[in-house]
């Protein structure tokens, strides 16, 4: 593989200069260019095509998430490139609508220019074993609790919104969400990739866990505490379409997991 190439859309410069230093010491990526504004960042991602693109969410003329679709629709962009989402708003609603727009990762600011770095190549598949829990400070990324932390609050989460724990999909969930936050690939392909896990795990299959994770969504927006909705979800599940997805469902309580 050859050099890595990285773009930085961020309005301070202090950030592109941290960026770029950390890039011109790694023998493995190439900064490529930084932008200020919205603008300016689509221009360099259209000029330069980078692999990975480190998007500031708030930005002047246009913000991050808007910078992202315009990139997504441009069929002039070759290649899409991977997005890893920064800012100081510590906010899952946030957070989920990220990565249900496809971002990478997402980083909280003030970060360690060499943990970006690090993110960078990880995402790629340029570095391996990487383990959240023991190498993200908490101040710099979001951390996932250890087990069997973890499957006690996914479970936690579950009650309050009130999937009874006899439901054959209570447990897929528990299961899903528990992958979900391993591997943030999972919720891109969850037909492909999720669903068969939880199948293997639970020796079932694929279309069954599908129906059983629908059910328990079903059930826990039928019964369940509208509060502890409102609360979880906020205004990302549109009240005209009612319950949200599978994976929907599944990328929020992980975000707000990760946020904990």
């Amino acid at each position: 593989m050859g050099l890595l190439q990285v773009a930085v859309a961020d309005c301070d410069p202090a950030v592109h200069r941290s960026l770029q230093a950390a890039m011109q010491r790694d023998a493995q990526l190439q900064f490529v260019g930084g932008a200020r504004d919205g603008v300016e960042a689509y221009q360099l991602i259209r000029q330069k095509q980078p692999d990975v693109v480190v998007i500031d969410l708030v930005m002047p003329k246009i913000d991050g998430f808007t910078l992202i679709e315009q990139v997504k629709k441009d069929r002039s962009i070759r290649k899409e490139p991977q997005f890893i989402l920064t800012t100081s708003a510590h906010n899952e609603q946030i957070m989920a609508a990220a990565f249900r727009m496809g971002v990478s990762y997402f980083l909280l600011k003030p970060y360690d220019a060499q943990t970006l770095t690090n993110r960078v190549k990880q995402l790629t598949g340029m570095e391996t074993g990487f383990d959240y829990t023991k190498t993200v400070p908490v101040e710099e990324s979001v951390r996932i609790p250890a087990q069997p932390e973890v499957e006690s609050i996914i479970k936690d989460m579950l009650h309050q919104l009130g999937i009874p724990a006899h439901l054959r999909g209570y447990r897929y969930m528990v299961t899903a969400i528990r992958a979900a936050l391993e591997d943030d690939e999972m919720l891109e392909c969850v037909t492909k990739l999720l669903y068969p896990y939880v199948a293997k795990e639970h020796g079932s299959t694929a279309s069954r866990v599908e129906r059983a994770l629908r059910h328990a969504i079903e059930v826990a927006w039928g019964r369940g505490s509208i509060e502890a909705q409102d609360r979880l979800f906020g205004h990302t599940v549109s009240t005209r379409r009612g319950k949200p997805t599978n994976s929907e469902f599944i990328a929020m309580v992980s975000s707000c997991i990760q946020c904990r």
